[in-house]
């Protein structure tokens, strides 16, 4: 099949109608089909842009040969992003180099299983070998990767396509219950970063996750973002604008958590979230007040759309006199009927991005990576109105299955993984467009396996210059995703699922 074929471009992901194996097209809004798809840029290092089939590893002087007729590759992006097969699983991550230095992170892998053994564990140490990364050397126009004590080494041929042929040696043969995998990108974890314009932050997985995102979008002067965190922004703070001139002077505010609390009932849960805030002025003066916010989440697995997320229910500060003690102001911040303090939560809950299984809560949308860990984390825990909301609601919605359709069709979905490869961004206009290539892994409630390669398209109107409610979060705006063979080589196919 050629390569053309095998992508057909669909706006939705509503890939897992699992009883059979086609999936369904419905047809493309024309301003979804006319978005212009990002670009890579050109990256500085020695290895960016670069393809290498590996050849031998191990200790240096006695390195041991690929098992026969099994192939290694290692592709370096063009931003940072690291992709390629390591024998039998795709893989992705990202690396840095500097002056003959190298180091991989967040490397994860797709979820089959091969024959022969060896296989797997060639590949158990190839990819143990790239987390054990120091240096590197092109030397003759092959690559070297060495790990700090220049005792182990990987060795690589530049990559050639047409010596890369099937291998009749290497099948997959099983399949393993997918983990929480998701190649992540860096988001900021507090608040607090002292900067005047802190990473983006849109968090709320959590309560320290949604109060820091709350302070993140007032400390880089977002307020629509930070109005919508509000359950009734308008019966919580009137009117948008009336909300945006309170922090007229405010230039950044730090937070300080106390003991956070919490209470369940009927399908709701409760969040009191005692801080101190440090917010500095425009004329250069500092306050502290002692504060507490009550933060509701409506059972998600429950929730029909649209879905609302973790939000604050209503919150309280009172001005700290110069000097107060601000551990004791922590302990009675949350206090009285209106403001209890709940049962405490130890340790305090901590957004977990790095797990989209169905025993984490992941509800983030700092960056696209996330934003499809959460989608897929959703799914996971059968929460598909939350799924559902993922998407674009605001353009192309008439194209969107109803939502009884997109839910019935993961009746037969288990679990589902990911792996993700280099993103591409491209801005214009006050409007940012992110493509992502990804590896979809789903496991079926029958036990069997299903692989999924294609691209997601995400938008977001910058958010300083939104100005009306509601505010727009970043968003799945289409997905050309198409399945593959378990045994495909899908480190040949995602570096060109994104070409427009």
């Amino acid at each position: 099949m050629k390569f053309s074929n095998l992508i057909k471009r669909i706006s939705l992901i509503y890939i897992f109608v699992l009883t059979a194996c086609t999936l369904p097209t419905p047809p493309v809004p024309t301003e979804i089909a006319t978005v212009q798809l990002p670009t890579a840029t050109a990256a500085v290092g020695q290895l960016a842009g670069t393809d290498w089939s590996l050849v031998s590893y191990g200790n240096i002087g006695s390195e041991t040969t690929l098992v026969p007729n099994s192939h290694i590759i290692l592709r370096f992006g063009q931003q940072g992003g690291v992709s390629g097969n390591a024998g039998c699983n795709s893989f992705g991550g990202n690396y840095q180099e500097s002056n003959g230095t190298i180091q991989f992170s967040q490397v994860i892998t797709t979820l089959m299983a091969c024959l022969p053994e060896e296989v797997m564990q060639q590949e158990h140490d190839f990819l143990g070998a790239l987390n054990q990364a120091a240096s590197f050397e092109i030397s003759n126009g092959n690559l070297q990767i060495r790990d700090a004590a220049n005792q182990y080494v990987l060795n690589f041929v530049p990559y050639n396509a047409e010596a890369m042929t099937p291998s009749a040696a290497v099948t997959a043969t099983a399949t393993l219950t997918p983990s929480a995998t998701a190649t992540l990108t860096p988001s900021a974890t507090s608040a607090s970063t002292g900067s005047t314009q802190p990473d983006y932050l849109d968090d709320r997985s959590t309560a320290t996750g949604l109060i820091n995102s709350y302070f993140n979008a007032i400390n880089r002067h977002e307020y629509l973002r930070a109005y919508s965190y509000w359950r009734d922004p308008a019966g919580s703070n009137g009117s948008f604008d009336n909300f945006q001139a309170g922090y007229e002077t405010t230039t950044h505010v730090d937070v300080t958590f106390g003991q956070i609390g919490g209470d369940a009932g009927a399908g709701q849960m409760y969040y009191s979230v005692p801080a101190i805030l440090t917010a500095q002025t425009s004329d250069g003066q500092t306050q502290s007040y002692a504060a507490c916010y009550i933060l509701h989440l409506s059972q998600p697995g429950f929730q029909e759309p649209p879905f609302t997320g973790l939000s604050i229910e209503r919150g309280k500060a009172t001005t700290l006199a110069i000097g107060a003690d601000s551990n004791s102001a922590l302990t009675t911040a949350c206090s009285g009927p209106d403001y209890p303090s709940g049962n405490p939560i130890t340790p305090a809950p901590i957004t977990n991005t790095s797990d989209i299984s169905k025993t984490n809560y992941l509800d983030d949308r700092s960056d696209p990576i996330l934003v499809l860990s959460s989608l897929f984390n959703a799914i996971n825990r059968q929460e598909y109105a939350r799924a559902y909301g993922y998407w674009d609601q605001a353009t192309g919605a008439s194209d969107l299955p109803s939502y009884t359709d997109f839910k019935n069709g993961y009746a037969n979905t288990k679990t589902v993984a990911f792996v993700a490869g280099e993103v591409f961004a491209d801005a214009g206009a006050g409007q940012r467009y992110y493509s992502v290539p990804v590896v979809i892994t789903a496991q079926l409630n029958n036990g069997t396996q299903q692989t999924f390669t294609g691209c997601y398209v995400l938008h977001l109107s910058v958010p300083s210059i939104q100005a009306t409610p509601p505010f727009r979060p970043l968003a799945i705006r289409s997905a050309n995703i198409s399945q593959v063979p378990n045994t495909t080589d899908t480190s040949l196919i995602m570096p060109q699922t994104c070409n427009p």
